[in-house]
């Protein structure tokens, strides 16, 4: 009898180790798919930004010559 009480814990405890891998598993797939979107979106907003720095006073220059032009 004790040596069944001991496997079946032992069996029970084998179970929750693995439903805590395969939680946390689970948990650290989703927060690096959230860290992935999250670099995504400040790095496509930076190169936004970058290519804005440039393009903006370019055209803008082109257009102020065609306002003022003597």
């Amino acid at each position: 009898m004790s040596a069944n009480v001991r496997y079946l814990s032992q069996r029970s405890l084998a179970v929750y180790e693995a439903t805590l891998i395969e939680q946390f598993t689970a948990m650290h797939k989703r927060n690096v798919q959230i860290q992935t979107f999250t670099f995504a979106a400040y790095a496509t907003g930076f190169v936004f930004l970058a290519s804005m720095t440039i393009f903006l006073p370019v055209a803008t220059q082109g257009f102020i010559q065609l306002l003022f032009h003597h």
